[in-house]
């Protein structure tokens, strides 16, 4: 029984929604934690609302070195690169999906070969080896082929290539393993939302507003620990309210003392600055 079936190749039009039926090598690592986003994955996964396509030049010209990438890592390492762009569905694990760049090979094996286009802001990342959530990818990929190997290639900034062979980490396999499964059959297959609040407040909020887009005019009767939210929410209003207040005194007191100044310098050399904001005036046409 071979590892992985061929669910079509990348440049299928049905390739979004076919990658929709299980989760990506791509999107592991927002499963595992190491990269935000989850609630919006599962937004997407259960067709709440379809996450906005990538675009960019920064997609446009890795699409384009991708072959450069690729013809250098040979060159370097004298190795071959069959390029794929296949999406592979595990057998065993049907949930798990993995669009591979390229099959690297050498001695007679081949396993998957990740093809990434970094730049120079995240070359700190790639200080210790490839980052974690790279990692994910690769061992996803690994999953899915029946692969013990992957590769990742990387050309940072434009101007250093650096590659990376992978083994397969048992325990880190293991826990991709138990956290995928949980996400597709409880949160996708289940529809129960994930942890609303582990990427962030503001995450949280926009999750919550594709989620509940609209109310039914309905009543709810609330548990009984949603006294001491009440209590708390309330405690916090009149805590901004009077904050808001005291910054519009000390604003004031700043103003004053400035005069027609725009900065005021003080004897431990830190400094207030106050732009005066000259708004525009705009004549609009009479309408008929």
């Amino acid at each position: 029984m071979p590892a992985a079936d061929l669910v079509c190749t990348s440049d299928a039009p049905d390739w979004l929604d076919q990658r929709r039926s299980g989760i990506g090598a791509s999107e592991i690592a927002v499963v595992l934690g190491h990269r935000k986003g989850l609630v919006e994955l599962w937004l997407d996964k259960t067709g709440r609302r379809p996450r906005p396509p990538l675009q960019g030049e920064w997609l446009e010209w890795g699409h384009r070195l991708e072959g450069k990438i690729v013809e250098a890592f040979c060159e370097r390492t004298g190795r071959e690169v069959r390029r794929s762009g296949e999406l592979l569905r595990s057998t065993q694990h049907p949930w798990a999906l993995a669009t591979l760049d390229a099959w690297c090979a050498d001695g007679g094996e081949e396993w998957p070969l990740e093809i990434k286009n970094v730049g120079v802001h995240m070359a700190h990342r790639w200080e210790d080896g490839a980052p974690a959530d790279y990692l994910s990818q690769l061992h996803q990929q690994m999953l899915v082929t029946g692969r013990r190997r992957g590769t990742i290639a990387a050309l940072i900034g434009g101007q250093r290539l650096v590659w990376q062979d992978v083994d397969l980490d048992e325990q880190f396999r293991r826990r991709l393993i138990a956290l995928g499964e949980e996400f597709w059959w409880k949160n996708v297959q289940g529809g129960v939302p994930p942890d609303i609040h582990r990427d962030g407040e503001q995450a949280t909020r926009e999750a919550l507003e594709a989620l509940y887009s609209a109310d039914n005019g309905g009543t709810k009767v609330l548990p009984r620990e949603f006294e001491e939210h009440f209590d708390r929410l309330e405690q916090v209003k009149a805590g901004l309210k009077l904050l808001e207040t005291e910054k519009l005194r000390l604003e004031n007191d700043v103003r004053a003392a400035l005069g027609d100044a725009q900065r005021g310098v003080l004897l431990d050399g830190r400094e207030f600055t106050w732009k005066t904001q000259h708004r525009r005036e705009y004549t609009c046409a009479a309408s008929t």
